[in-house]
């Protein structure tokens, strides 16, 4: 793999424990990586850091802005920093990291968003233990809460989640008809435990569904009415 996609890869947290263990360790000895590493993670921080009231009028100038545009805007934040500290003497590595950060300007509202999303779904995943309210007892354990327990496992572990969330979505469904059934005691735990899987997929759209039907179907003033109600306004605050 090369430098370029290595350092995206690490920025946008895309790579297992072992691959970044790797990757830090060659940064300590690799000073070209290490020098297009900050480069990179310098230009992506300030953007991260632009306030909240020019974070629209970016936005679009960016979406406006065609992909070799982009790329110039790089090149001119690279020719730059040349003069700095981080200064590399090859032209030739500098227009790669051009090309690298104008990637990175192209898709940093989206990475940024997607961290954002991922950040909320692990901050309200213990808002309350949901696995802890499915009574299970071995000697009579139903087929429904052993399921909900594995999928609920499964979406704290960020395991498995595209059938995870297949299959908690039809339980989702089947909790919340009218008939009783065996999953309709477990509906908010169900909603909760999707809503966080869809976020921790960096779904806001499916999220944002379930959380507002939660709402509607959660007495007011209860804890998961509120919780429902305290995540949507932040995830609102994200953005698209």
């Amino acid at each position: 793999m090369d430098d370029d996609n290595k350092i995206l890869r690490y920025l946008k947290g895309e790579m297992v424990a072992g691959e970044e263990r790797a990757f830090l360790s060659e940064l300590q000895t690799n000073s070209e990586l290490r020098t297009k590493t900050i480069t990179m993670a310098r230009l992506v921080k300030g953007l991260r850091e632009v306030g909240d009231a020019e974070d629209a009028d970016i936005k679009s100038a960016m979406h406006s802005l065609s992909e070799n545009e982009m790329r110039s805007i790089g090149e001119q934040i690279v020719h730059s920093e040349k003069k700095s500290v981080f200064s590399l003497k090859k032209a030739s590595v500098w227009i790669s990291i051009a090309a690298s950060i104008a990637l990175v300007i192209w898709s940093g509202v989206g990475f940024y968003n997607r961290q954002q999303t991922i950040g909320l779904a692990n901050e309200y995943a213990n808002a309350f233990n949901t696995s802890s309210m499915i009574v299970r007892d071995e000697q009579y354990d139903s087929e429904a809460e052993s399921n909900l327990s594995r999928l609920f496992a499964n979406i704290a572990d960020g395991k498995d989640m595209d059938n995870t969330l297949q299959e908690l979505s039809l339980y989702w469904e089947q909790s919340t008809t009218e008939n009783y059934n065996d999953y309709t005691e477990y509906s908010a735990e169900i909603g909760w435990n999707l809503a966080i899987g869809y976020l921790k997929d960096n779904n806001r759209k499916d999220a944002k569904t379930v959380l507002k039907k939660l709402m509607a179907t959660t007495d007011d003033g209860s804890i998961v009415h509120s919780k429902v109600q305290e995540l949507l306004s932040r995830i609102e605050v994200i953005g698209f």
